[in-house]
């Protein structure tokens, strides 16, 4: 049988879920400190609303802003990318339990489609009304949405009213909400694939573990007004950190040797 080489979709996964691990302890570091100067402003403004007000707050709460944009960013880019990896796992589950014709000849079908015609295939219940079931089509939808350039806010059956919606802010507390909801429906429909596969090995690797360590983490966060309160330390399992900023790291760390 045919080695089946991945579309790194997974890599870039993991590579997002760091960087929000290292926002979210940056942004607790930035919390702190701009605590008493916030606290110092709203003795000087009684009136937060005035030009010089709005402008002073925007200074101070400058760089919370940036960091809490790069979380946004950094969870979309996670959950559209673990929807394509998906893709990739599924084809790679129909090849090797169906084999090269069984795969070409339902291509193009829809990923929900594609288990349906395996679990025929391997005599198995229908996919369609199980839980695995409803987690894919929860994230594809997303991703659909996010793909046709509408708002995942927002309801999509129109595109008018999705793009004219009220715009829906989310604190950071919302956003990681947000974030493990969806890579729970990711994690839910690799294990149905494990479960139900009939060839030999995993169809999961070693970065889909990161991917569960990272969310167990980001479950333990204690959040105050929307802002993490505290970020648990667990250590999620070593590995080739591929993040801007561990490059960077480590880059610096062997420039000293």
């Amino acid at each position: 049988m045919k080695d089946w080489r991945v579309n790194g979709a997974i890599f870039i996964v993991v590579k997002n879920l760091e960087e929000v691990d290292f926002l979210l302890e940056a942004s607790v570091l930035e919390e702190q400190r701009i605590k008493p100067i916030l606290d110092e402003y709203y003795k000087v403004y009684n009136d937060t609303n005035t030009e010089e007000a709005i402008a002073q707050f925007g200074r101070i709460s400058d760089r919370i802003m940036t960091i809490e944009t790069s979380i946004k960013y950094s969870i979309y880019t996670a959950i559209l990318m673990s929807v394509i990896d998906l893709e990739g796992i599924v084809n790679c589950f129909c090849f090797y339990n169906g084999g090269e014709t069984v795969i070409e000849a339902i291509e193009t079908l829809s990923l929900s489609n594609k288990i349906e015609t395996m679990h025929a295939i391997l005599g198995i219940e229908k996919f369609k009304g199980t839980k695995p079931y409803e987690n894919l089509k929860k994230i594809v939808r997303w991703r659909n949405s996010f793909a046709h350039g509408k708002n995942t806010y927002a309801s999509s059956k129109s595109i008018a009213k999705n793009h004219t919606s009220e715009y829906v802010y989310k604190n950071i507390e919302e956003r990681m909400i947000e974030l493990i909801e969806y890579m729970n429906c990711y994690i839910e429909v690799l294990d149905h694939l494990d479960m139900i596969n009939e060839n030999e090995g995993n169809l999961t690797h070693y970065d889909h573990h990161c991917i569960e360590e990272y969310i167990k983490k980001f479950k333990s966060i204690s959040y105050i007004n929307g802002s993490p309160k505290e970020i648990s330390k667990i250590k999620v399992a070593d590995r080739l950190m591929l993040s801007s900023h561990n490059f960077v790291k480590h880059t610096l760390d062997l420039s000293r040797d």
